[in-house]
């Protein structure tokens, strides 16, 4: 079928699909191919795929591609004007290359086109050999000559060619016409055309051949491997790829990327305490693992003694022995808040899978190198999965010089899966071990376990390490650790603790919850006699079952009852809960009492505070699932209660976005989760920090349940909730942001586990290093990141760093240096001071210096100076410069100081020594910079030059850096110079270079007198004549400086920062002016703060607001900015992001914390808004009031109401590109209900930013369809129009004014015309000649004759300009001539949906019953539409008009395509999926309400509109801060009534004016 759109990303995909096909040849070693780019930047005619090989040899292949069954011919070689056909562009970018890379260029010209093989001449022309022969002929003669002459005489004369090939010869000959006769046979020697090739679907055929041939594997796991290499598309063919050339390990790495998943968790946090005495062990357990008697070490002991935690402390210590660690039960880890229904691994596919995985990621950089397997899918044996883990481990370990350890933990629990054939089978015997390879297994004691190899029953070929009792010292330690809780005498305290190890006997855990037993009593008596600590003796299992069973058993009746509500909510619900909470949940037959009573006797397991229960230790949550698990069949109803209560109350949002949609999923409820996911609970979500991947699947979770749903309307409240998500990532996009959202710190990143070899270290270790270091110090964990620089940089130099990256990209290069220089000085770990020798050398120094002292900037005091200095080497002159800015523009005095005496004076630059001497001047320190006064007074404002500021400055900056320096400069001379004032400021004025009357030099000259004359103030305060000041020019010149409106309109000049800095100035003399000047200061600031303008000046004025106990000012400023209804959030987007840290470091520092937190909650939540760039939004709401309104015009009072408010925000604070339509739009409808419901709105909207006349009359035009009007009615409406809309007939082309009046005047005078005529007025035409002749002679303008954005008319056609054929050839036809003549075009392809939407409509006009005649052909058609967005060929339209004769389950096909489409495309790896699925939604939420009744309309409506209120509200409801508000007017008889009305309203200025 064809479309205007369709398709026109293959030629790019071929073009990719050729390069990826060279890149897969790559890895096959007897290909040479070195390296593959793709879009190469080298060339610009033969850009699309280059391949260098081995040898140096290079092809450039340029493809093409085409859909149509055409042929290559001899024109398409030498077609267009001479240097633009095929033949010239690629043989001159082969000569160019061949002066880089002499005789080892090829060019190859790739196509899926066949050669053509017929002869062509056009009349009066020459004739075109047929291409096929033409080639073969002079290709066979180029390679004969080639190997019969090997000299380099041999030229393109030496080739002849038949007599009716002259012509054409010739031709070919001149399109190579930049080379000369030998270069020409050359490059056609090296020129080859490979036509005739696969197609697309062919390719990719090809290439997934290509990959099942490398890699042994079946055509279906190649096919997932091509769809890796598809995603890495976007990094190897675009601007944000780091390098260009692809190599042999990106693509195994490519391949490598997000496949395989190891299974489970295996990187667990080590759990506290850990006492010395396990310390001690675990160094003896690391001698034993590295240099025992055996190559297998088995650390067992009972359960709860520490074996987890010891291969945890032993995983996680710097410098760990552990290389791979791998845990056979998902434990439960603390803070986790769901538990896992995974019952653990014992397979052995993913055992020895997982482990595989772990390598491949230690092997990133070398993958190909040592051939590691790119995916455990190529790998179809388990034997092979172990052997392949074997050879690398073995490579690591040479590799790293120590032995590769593999720690494997809980093999109690493959013993105990009941699964026949588990990883223990497969555990190599120590005898068959490498020699450098370790094992640890850890588990519980052999003889429980039949299931394990008998290796670990031989003592004599394991290393057996039983986990030791903890010690009396590690009791002592943990009574101290809680003694705040203890209330024992010494001597209690003694008893206690002997007590306790004899009943723990030596058991970690056992030992934790006697001690926690122990914090309930003050007596040891007491404890011995009232605890429970006795049944420990019988294991800690058995413990938690006796506290469990009694507390049920005090619980009487409803024991048996409460038992799994309280396993399910403990073990769930990862948070103190109180017996208020258990009621509400499980309901009121338990009382709060029963439920506080029985959890009190839960202690220890379960501890309480003022706040509520919780368990004690992690290890209980673990025995509470267990147990929990026990009654499945009563897991959806306790599910479900749980998930109820976390719906319905405001109990803790993060728990109910953690849990809410697991716990739905348990009670067999997932229709109800588009009851969660709306737009309130997205918002929700952000404004908690969730992650993007949850909310992304609880939405993908939420898709998936739409087929089933029952009530079908509830997708609307999805769309929202979808569109919510896109309108957040556009506002982000918009603010260019990232989401910043909660992440959990890891206890232990992979760079703080190990550092990697020099020799086998790559600059992505060391940028990923560096990305750790940046996520620790960002999340305030700067010890370990300063442990993790310290350990892998601490012994390096940028010399080191060149030496092993010099041949990586610069840019990476010089970026790790440059963050290695940032973190460096922030940790104060500096480099060793070494000689450079070498640019190259000098320069990469120079880059990590660069980042030094760039963070050398945020540290102040001359210590912090000193360091930095002393720590300095090679680096830039310019970053040297901007350091000593950043001190001089601090002001410190002590600093400044410092600085002009430890550098020497040549190295300030003259912009550093004027910032010198405006403090020297400042704080009356002439004596430290005198040489420079001098040179100032001397050079005045050419002391620094044109020629410097070009330099330093860019063209945008110029201007503005230009004035800060001449103002400077002035400040100085102010003071040293003898000349007047007035004479200096009017230099300085010819300086700035601004234009005469130029609102820029005005600004300038204020700005250079308030300066002027501060300076003269602090003269006269410094020599004590403050009498000398004037107070009515005090008062002038603070008016000027507070009064916003004087720098209106400046552009050139950063004025907010001059008045700021004046400002501070006057306030810092406050304490020396005479009292008249401080009361007149006090006054206008206060006037100022008033006004709640400029945020930006407040921070200058708000702390001596303050001091003059004028608080309350400051506190209501913050209010009406920062409040509910406050003005921020009429602001822009962009512009929110500093006024509110403005504000809200004012609030901080005042100590408002309430009102601070109140503000970041009404941030968070209206985090999402209208976007300054193409804002769309509201065009989805805008067509569904469009059609309600045709049945029920009153809407335009409310929700049109609403909807223009919306509107108008949307314009204030972003791009609004419906602002037009929908004023237009409620207009129309207003004027369909009558002249009086017309006033109203223009009553209502006479202040809008649309002229009110444009909307009166798109009201009017709408009213002359239908509504009876008399002739002097329209003939008033006439005269009203062409007086409102006069036109000025000698206005420019331009005049939009103008245009726009055209546009009205043609558009009401149709409108009339066809009122007229339907209403039989005759000679109506003639009488609106004679009143206006200029305006009603004014025709239609096309929209390419102007950018007006004009509301649609009723009596324009909704279809675009291709269907008018269409319509033009079926209008006479009858409804089954016209379906026969769409399916012909169907079937030919030339075929738009738009089409059958037109049959659709025509059909209703004649008898709307026969459309279910053809529903079935149009479904049909309907299926063999390409799988794509319903917009993209515009089948959203027909549905709009379809929908309402498709039955049930048609329509839920239909929902079915969108899902479909959605996860089609995400596969594909397309970037703008989620807005695909968006339009998709709206679209089809919108055909779907069409079968709907009003009344759901326009409840559908209220949840779009709602949305909308959320983004600006926060809230829900149906109302915002309203712009228009509607008011009663008198009733209008008639429309010259209207007028009259219309006229006494609105202000006269405005009738006739602009």
């Amino acid at each position: 079928m064809c479309n205007l759109t369709a398709g026109t990303g293959d030629p790019y995909w071929y073009e990719w699909s050729v390069g990826l096909l060279y890149a897969v040849k790559m890895l096959n070693p007897d290909n040479q191919i070195k390296n593959v780019i793709l879009q190469s930047d080298e060339s610009q005619s033969l850009d699309d795929v280059v391949v260098t090989y081995e040898n140096g040899t290079k092809e450039y292949i340029q493809v093409k591609h085409t859909r149509i069954n055409d042929k290559l011919s001899f024109s398409n070689m030498i077609e267009g004007e001479p240097k633009k056909s095929y033949l010239y562009k690629y043989s001159s970018e082969w000569k160019e290359m061949e002066k880089k890379n002499s005789g080892n260029n090829k060019v190859i010209f790739f196509t899926n086109r066949e050669m053509g093989e017929r002869k062509y001449t056009p009349n009066g022309g020459w004739q075109r050999p047929p291409l096929l022969s033409f080639w073969k002929y002079i290709k066979n003669q180029v390679n004969e000559l080639s190997d019969a002459d090997s000299s380099e005489d041999v030229d393109i004369n030496r080739i002849i060619v038949n007599a009716e090939w002259d012509e054409a010869w010739k031709i070919w000959k001149e399109c190579m016409g930049n080379l000369n006769d030998k270069e020409k046979f050359y490059f056609l020697k090296n020129f080859s055309l490979i036509t005739d090739q696969e197609d697309l679907d062919g390719m990719i055929d090809i290439i997934a051949d290509e990959l099942q041939k490398i890699f042994g594997t079946t055509h279906e796991i190649a096919v997932r491997l091509h769809q890796k290499l598809c995603y890495q598309l976007m990094w190897w063919s675009t601007s944000i790829r780091d390098k260009k050339e692809i190599e042999k390990e990106d693509v195994m790495q490519a391949l490598s990327l997000s496949g395989d998943e190891i299974k489970g968790e295996h990187i667990l946090p080590l759990c506290e305490p850990f006492f010395q005495s396990r310390i001690e062990f675990v160094k003896c357990l690391e001698q034993k693992i590295i240099n025992g008697k055996s190559r297998v070490t088995f650390l067992t002991g009972n359960p709860g003694c520490g074996k987890t935690n010891i291969i945890s402390y032993l995983a996680c210590k710097p410098d760990s022995i552990i290389t791979l660690r791998f845990h056979a039960f998902k434990p439960i880890i603390p803070g986790e808040l769901y538990i896992s229904a995974d019952s653990g691994i014992s397979d052995q596919k993913e055992f020895w899978g997982s482990l595989l995985i772990m390598l491949r990621k230690l092997f990133k950089g070398k993958l190909y190198e040592y051939r590691v397997p790119v995916s455990i899918e190529l790998i179809d044996s388990v034997d092979k999965l172990r052997e392949e883990v074997m050879r690398l481990s073995t490579a690591w370990a040479d590799i790293t010089g120590k032995p590769t350890v593999i720690a494997i933990d809980g093999i109690d629990h493959a013993a105990r899966s009941g699964e026949k054939h588990t990883f223990l089978q497969t555990l190599l015997s120590p005898e068959t071990v490498p020699a450098n390879v370790r094992f640890i297994l850890a588990g519980q004691p052999v003889y429980q376990f039949p299931e394990y190899p008998d290796f670990l029953s031989d003592s004599e070929r394991i290393e057996m390490m039983e986990v030791p009792d903890i010690q009396k010292e590690d009791l002592e330690l943990l009574y101290d650790s809680n003694h705040q809780v203890m209330g024992y005498d010494t001597t209690g305290r003694s008893l206690l603790i002997n007590y306790i190890a004899d009943i723990a006997k030596g058991n970690t855990l056992s030992a934790v919850f006697a001690m926690q037993e122990a914090s309930k009593y003050s007596t040891f008596d007491d404890y011995e006699k009232n605890s429970n600590v006795r049944v420990l003796s019988s294991g800690i299992e058995s413990y938690y079952e006796y506290i469990w069973k009694r507390a049920l058993e005090q619980a009487g009746d409803i024991g048996h009852i409460i038992d799994m509500y309280l396993a399910a909510v403990f073990s769930i619900i990862n948070r103190k809960i109180s017996a208020d909470v258990m009621s509400k949940i499980f309901g009121s037959d338990i009382s709060v009492l029963q439920w506080k009573d029985t959890m009190e006797h839960l202690f220890p397991i379960i501890k309480h505070d003022k706040f509520g229960y919780s368990v004690f230790h992690n290890d209980v949550r673990i025995y509470l699932a267990s147990h929990y698990k026990k009654a499945k069949q009563l897991m959806p109803e306790i599910s479900g209660k749980i998930a109820d209560f976390l719906m319905e109350n405001q109990f803790d949002a993060k728990i109910k976005h953690d849990l809410v949609f697991k716990l739905l999923k348990d009670a067999e409820r997932t229709q109800e989760y588009v009851d969660v996911f709306t737009s309130g609970y997205v918002i929700e979500a952000y404004a908690l920090k969730r992650s993007p991947a949850e909310i992304e699947q609880q939405m993908l979770s939420t898709l998936d349940s739409l087929v089933s749903l029952e009530d079908k309307r509830k997708i609307v409240k999805f769309s929202c909730a979808v569109t919510t998500m896109h309108q957040h990532e556009e506002s982000l996009n918009w603010l260019d942001m990232k989401y910043q959202y909660e992440i959990e710190i890891p206890f232990a990143l992979e760079s703080e586990k190990r550092t990697i070899p020099d020799e086998f270290l790559t600059i992505d270790d060391v940028a990923d290093m560096f990305a750790a270091v940046e996520f620790l110090t960002e999340h305030g964990e700067e010890d370990r990141a300063k442990n993790i620089l310290e350990r892998w940089m601490g012994m390096k130099t940028p010399q080191t760093i060149f030496s092993l990256f010099a041949k990586e990209e610069k840019s990476q290069l010089d970026d790790v240096l440059k963050t290695w220089g940032k973190y460096a000085r922030m940790f104060q770990v500096a480099p060793e001071n070494i000689d450079y020798v070498g640019d190259e050398e000098k320069r990469s120094a120079a880059e990590f210096y660069r980042g030094w002292l760039g963070q050398a900037e945020q540290c102040y005091g001359v210590n912090e100076i000193e360091y930095t200095l002393e720590n300095l080497s090679c680096c830039y002159v310019t970053d040297l410069e901007d350091y000593l800015q950043c001190i001089i523009k601090s002001g410190r005095s002590e600093d400044i100081e410092y600085i002009l005496q430890e550098i020497t004076k040549e190295k300030f630059s003259e912009y550093n020594q004027l910032g010198v001497c405006v403090w020297a001047v400042k704080n009356d320190r002439l004596d430290l910079c005198k040489d420079w006064i001098q040179d100032i007074v001397n050079k005045e404002f050419t002391f620094i030059s044109d020629e410097w500021i070009k330099r330093k400055f860019s063209e945008l900056d110029r201007e503005k850096e230009r004035f800060k320096i001449i103002a400077s400069i002035m400040y100085v001379l102010s003071y040293v110079s003898t000349k007047k004032f007035d004479k200096i400021r009017k230099n300085a004025l010819e300086k700035s270079g601004f234009k005469k009357d130029n609102q820029d030099k005005i600004v300038a000259e204020h700005l250079l007198t308030a300066i002027g004359y501060i300076a003269y103030m602090e003269q006269c305060i410094l020599m004590n004549c403050s009498k000398q000041l004037d107070l009515e020019v005090f008062k002038v010149r603070l008016d000027m400086l507070l009064e916003e409106r004087y720098y209106n309109g400046c552009f050139g000049i950063e004025t907010i920062l001059f008045r700021k800095g004046i400002l501070e100035s006057i306030i810092q003399l406050n304490d020396m002016l005479p009292q008249s000047f401080t009361e007149v200061l006090k006054d206008k600031l206060c006037e100022k703060a008033k006004t709640y303008s400029e945020v930006m000046l407040l921070e200058s004025y708000w702390s001596y607001l303050c001091a003059c106990n004028k608080t309350y000012l400051v506190e209501k400023y913050f209010d009406e900015w920062m409040g509910f209804d406050g003005i921020i959030w009429s602001e822009e987007l962009s512009e929110r992001g500093y006024i509110s840290e403005i504000l809200l470091k004012i609030a901080e520092k005042m100590g408002w914390q309430e009102k601070v937190n109140n503000a970041l909650k009404l941030l968070n939540t209206r985090s999402i808004s209208y976007v300054g760039r193409k804002e769309c939004s509201l065009f989805n709401p805008l067509n569904w009031f469009e059609r309600i309104a045709n049945d029920d015009g009153d809407i335009w009072k409310s929700e049109g109401c609403l909807l223009l408010n919306l509107s108008e925000y949307a314009s204030q604070i972003g791009d609004n590109r419906a602002f037009v339509e929908i004023g237009g739009s409620v207009a129309s409808v207003a004027g369909k209900m009558g002249a009086t419901s017309l006033l109203q709105f223009v009553n209502m909207v006479k202040e809008s930013e649309i002229d009110w006349k444009e909307l009166t009359f798109d009201g009017i035009i709408s009213a002359l369809e239908t509504n009876y009007f008399t002739e002097e009615e329209l003939f008033e409406i006439w005269e009203k129009a062409t007086s409102y809309f006069r036109l000025d007939e000698h206005a420019g082309q331009y005049d939009n004014q103008n245009t726009r009046r055209k546009i009205y005047c043609a558009d009401i005078h149709k409108a009339i015309s066809l009122c007229a005529k339907r209403l039989k007025y005759e000679d109506f035409e003639n009488k609106m000649s004679i009143v206006a002749p200029l305006e009603y002679a004014q025709e239609k303008l096309e929209q390419s004759e102007h950018s007006c954005i004009i509301p649609s008319r009723w009596y324009e056609s909704e279809y675009n300009a291709y269907m008018d054929e269409f319509i033009s050839k079926t209008k006479k036809m009858t409804l089954n001539e016209m379906f026969d003549y769409i399916e012909v075009q169907f079937d030919k392809g030339d075929f738009y949906w738009d089409y059958i939407k037109y049959f659709i409509q025509r059909a209703q006009s004649q008898n709307s019953q026969c459309i279910t005649d053809y529903k079935l052909r149009i479904m049909k058609m309907l299926e063999k539409r390409e799988i794509n967005n319903l917009e993209y060929d515009g089948c959203n339209r027909l549905y709009t008009v379809l929908f309402p004769y498709l039955n049930d389950g048609e329509v839920i096909n239909v929902l079915k395509q969108v899902i479909d489409t959605y996860y089609h495309q995400k596969s594909k790896g397309w970037t703008s999926t989620e807005y695909g699925l968006m339009n998709d939604l709206d679209n089809f939420t919108f055909a779907l309400f069409s079968r709907f009744s009003m009344e759901d309309n326009i409840w559908g409506l209220h949840e779009i509109l709602k949305m909308h209120c959320l983004w600006l509200n926060g809230t829900e409801n149906l109302e915002v801060k309203e712009i228009y508000h509607l008011e009663e007017v008198s009733m209008v008889e008639n429309w010259c009534e209207f007028f009259n009305q219309l006229e006494r309203c609105v202000s006269f200025s405005t009738l006739f004016g602009a």
